[in-house]
């Protein structure tokens, strides 16, 4: 969608939806309460951690350049792979593995997976959670 603006969306599912009864219709979507507890630990992950904003504007600065940075780019990918999977994979798994064994890794392999318990879910996640019956210590944490 791009920049679709409100008006240009409303054009397309006037248009998509023109023959439609919509004496009938109920609704087209909703944003239910998950919808809103990710959108709010997103914004907690970046707007009150600064160490991860400055990470993350750095990164995409980085690659905004008139510099030839297209030789980084295959290693700060696989960094942002194994920094995104040491979230739910054994550490052992991904200590010492290299991108070719990375490209390999079979993630559908629960030997290699930590326990549901063990999951980093981060910071932002266990604040949206707060309060629901999720938020049951045991079920966030490690030991």
């Amino acid at each position: 969608m791009g920049h679709a603006t409100a008006n240009d969306l409303l054009k397309e599912i006037k248009e998509c939806a023109g023959h439609l009864d919509l004496s009938k219709l109920i609704s087209i979507s909703m944003d239910g309460p998950n919808v809103d507890k990710i959108l709010r630990a997103l914004h907690t992950l970046l707007h009150n951690v600064p160490a991860r904003r400055e990470d993350y504007e750095k990164t995409t600065r980085k690659y905004q350049t008139e510099e030839p940075v297209m030789p980084y780019l295959g290693r700060d990918l696989a960094e942002l792979i194994k920094s995104l999977m040491r979230r739910f994979v054994k550490r052992e798994v991904l200590q010492d593995i290299t991108t070719a064994q990375l490209t390999k890794l079979d993630i559908g392999d629960k030997n290699i997976l930590m326990p549901v318990h063990c999951v980093d879910i981060g910071l932002g996640a266990e604040e949206a959670l707060k309060g629901t019956p999720f938020s049951n210590s045991s079920m966030l944490r490690c030991l």
